[in-house]
């Protein structure tokens, strides 16, 4: 018997806000500096609420629809990422629950099911692959979903009825759209399920023809309203060339094929591949030991997921490896069935156990970072605050200032001051083609923003300084921070930093608005 949806949605959701509350960087308990993608993508989402034009007056390689999620978290709270921790919140609260519906199909059972969900938190906030809520987050709603109604569809009567077949190729064609409109690589990743599935609807004799106008359907409805949005706003030219040509290109930049061989021999002796590859796979044999049809379907979507996923520089191999996070569930369910089955009478105290061990470590593991504690702690007064702060103190003295990370990636030092991209290329991307660097310095040279922040990451500071006083800019602060020498310049006069001004670990807990 299965527990009540609104009940289960409203525990889930509790669940979630006191998971994230301790460990997303968005919340109330973390600073706004020390921010990587979360500053990059608000400041997307920031910058089309304030009437930018998405791949006109800002670029970058990520979706339409990852910053239209950030421009409404923008629009629930500006000056910092409050609402993108409430709607990182409900993202897994929803998550959870398709996670725990898709324990439930192979489980029966509405508590062993509930604990598949505790074991999974450790498994999507895995320190050695998960910092920040990224892009992969927000596509794994997309994923769990789809699996979900995959499952049901695979291992349940009910679910080979018409009328759920066709609803899960729906969402098949939803998924597919949504992925694409985040990061195009989940795109290709969901797309090579299209064979097994196909496969799966012939051997139980569905209407292919009316499974893919279903899915076509699905489809459409979520890419016809940003297609019709980007024909009035004049920039689907724009989209193409910088979504997907440009992002092919910085791609390309750093990657090549005996890289890819590279990744894949990584199994044979980094533990950040041999872990999750060996979690996987063997949840993926105990599943396809569980199921008597289609029991390939669980390695194979690994698989598909794997080899997409490693397809990138090794140096930055973390952050792409978390969109395989889904697929610990397999081993999950399995581990939490051979305990129900065999150890029926102490099972759930074994599970209660064992889950409670592994989210307390979870959520202390994620207070850390290479052994010390999170610069970005709202109790931890350190120099990164200082700098932050004091940066965007001599910013907010210019209404919704605009600014260029030039030679330097995007930090989020505007956020608390409504800052705006100075320039198209106003960040400096990873693998960026000659293009993006002459566009950014044009921007720089022209004078088009009214901070730039320069580091020594990528070239020295005294040349960086010649052209930038040049365009017309002045030091006005820095600060060594993380090994790296960083200085804001600006067009402006500007008041000095008052020698009282501070920012206490309340304003950073109560998420305080410091400039007026």
């Amino acid at each position: 018997m299965q527990t009540s949806p609104f009940k289960l949605f409203g525990l889930l959701f509790i669940l979630a806000l006191g998971v994230l509350f301790i460990i997303s960087p968005d919340s109330y308990t973390h600073d706004l500096f020390f921010r990587i993608d979360t500053a990059w993508f608000f400041t997307c989402g920031k910058a089309w609420m304030n009437g930018m034009i998405p791949y006109i007056d800002f670029a970058d390689s990520k979706g339409p629809l990852l910053w239209l999620i950030y421009g409404i978290g923008y629009l629930l709270s500006p000056h910092n990422y409050l609402g993108m921790f409430w709607l990182s919140v409900v993202l897994y609260a929803f998550i959870f629950y398709y996670v725990y519906k898709t324990a439930f199909i192979f489980l029966k059972d509405t508590r062993h099911a509930f604990f598949v969900v505790l074991l999974m938190i450790a498994a999507f906030f895995c320190k050695w692959y998960h910092y920040e809520i990224r892009a992969e987050d927000w596509a794994h709603l997309f994923i769990a979903l789809l699996f979900y109604h995959l499952c049901r569809f695979l291992y349940t009567d009910e679910g080979k009825s018409d009328r759920h077949v066709f609803l899960t190729c729906f969402l098949y064609g939803v998924s597919m759209a949504a992925t694409l409109l985040i990061k195009y690589n989940i795109t290709v990743m969901l797309g090579l399920l299209a064979l097994y599935v196909l496969y799966a609807l012939i051997r139980e004799r569905k209407n292919i023809l009316l499974a893919v106008l279903t899915f076509v359907a699905g489809l459409l409805l979520v890419m016809v309203p940003f297609y019709l949005y980007m024909l009035s706003a004049g920039n689907l030219d724009a989209f193409i060339r910088e979504y997907f040509l440009n992002t092919m290109q910085t791609i390309d930049s750093f990657n090549n094929s005996s890289m890819y061989v590279k990744e894949w021999l990584f199994l044979t002796y980094d533990p950040l591949y041999v872990v999750l590859f060996t979690v996987c796979c063997a949840g993926a044999l105990m599943m396809a030991h569980r199921v008597r049809r289609y029991k390939y379907f669980f390695l194979l979507s690994f698989l598909a997921f794997y080899a997409i996923a490693i397809h990138h520089s090794s140096s930055y191999r973390i952050q792409y490896m978390c969109i395989c996070l889904f697929f610990p569930i397999w081993l999950c369910i399995g581990s939490v069935g051979y305990l129900q089955e065999k150890y029926a009478a102490s099972s759930r105290r074994i599970l209660c156990m064992t889950s409670s061990v592994l989210i307390l470590y979870t959520l202390f593991s994620n207070m850390f970072t290479q052994g010390y504690v999170n610069q970005d702690l709202f109790f931890m007064n350190n120099d990164g605050r200082q700098w932050y702060y004091e940066a965007a103190y001599y910013m907010s003295q210019v209404k919704k200032p605009t600014i260029i990370y030039y030679t330097s990636m995007e930090k989020g030092i505007g956020t608390p001051v409504d800052a705006l991209p100075g320039t198209r290329y106003w960040s400096s991307q990873m693998g960026a083609t000659q293009e993006m660097l002459d566009s950014q310095l044009d921007g720089v040279r022209k004078g088009t923003a009214d901070f730039v922040l320069a580091s020594d990451f990528a070239q020295p500071l005294a040349m960086t300084d010649s052209i930038l006083q040049a365009a017309g800019y002045h030091q006005v602060h820095e600060h060594e921070f993380n090994n790296t020498h960083q200085v804001l310049y600006s067009k402006h006069a500007l008041r000095p930093l008052p020698q009282d001004f501070r920012v206490s670990s309340w304003d950073v807990l109560l998420k305080r608005k410091i400039f007026k």
